[in-house]
């Protein structure tokens, strides 16, 4: 039950009901900035990509997740199907190496045209810099409570105006009915788990990377935060 000073963040039937991504050759044409949320062991490992389109905002993500951490619970189920179908990339062991998301986030670099690189307390020091070697005029951040306030606020009202496009990936869908919108005061929100077994490293990563917004060229932006 959710108290006084927490409510909905994103209603689900909304975020299904948005338009797909443009395609690969147009986003490679966008400015674009990344927000990463790296897991410990158990949980997912999440990378997002956010695209400044005129007045869109265009959202593709990747997700990656130890084998030994699918267990026999109902949603492991899900995420097993999930795997199966592309939509998380499982890497043996009990955890997932950073080492071994760096090709995948590299392309990212490589392929669309990144402003700013934001990553969690979990990214290592190592994998900061060979993340930055990619690129040194990518903005490398790592974000506090009012990085995640300014995000929250304004993903929803990108949501509630019509103006995300995204990859449909389910992983996502099912994270973002988890997190909630806690109250801390009169400007200032926070992202919770609606309890504490959710999971929600791709939302984070999402929130990471629009509040990284702002350090896309005024010219190429037009939500600057």
């Amino acid at each position: 039950m959710l108290k006084s000073n927490e409510m909905e963040w994103l209603n689900i039937e909304q975020w299904q009901a948005c338009e797909p991504c443009s395609n690969q050759t147009e986003l490679m044409k966008l400015p674009c900035v990344v927000g990463l949320d790296l897991s410990s062991k158990i949980n997912l490992s999440s990378a997002v990509a956010v695209f400044q389109n005129g007045r869109y905002l265009e959202i593709k993500c990747r997700f990656w997740m130890p084998s030994n951490s699918l267990n026999n619970e109902p949603e492991n189920s899900l995420l097993r199907d999930w795997a199966e179908q592309g939509y998380i990339k499982i890497v043996k062991g009990d955890a997932v190496e950073h080492s071994l998301m760096e090709q995948d986030i590299n392309s990212w670099l490589k392929d669309y045209q990144v402003h700013s690189l934001g990553l969690d307390a979990w990214a290592s020091d190592e994998l900061w810099e060979k993340l930055y070697q990619h690129d040194d005029q990518v903005v490398k951040v790592r974000p506090g409570q009012a990085h995640f306030s300014k995000a929250m606020i304004e993903t929803e009202m990108q949501l509630l105006a019509d103006l995300i496009r995204h990859d449909h990936n389910p992983v996502m869908q099912l994270m973002i009915s988890n997190v909630i919108k806690k109250v801390l005061s009169k400007n200032l929100v926070s992202p919770r788990k609606i309890n504490i077994d959710s999971r929600i490293t791709g939302p984070i990563a999402l929130l990471t990377a629009v509040g990284c917004l702002k350090y896309i060229k005024v010219s190429e932006s037009v939500n600057d935060l």
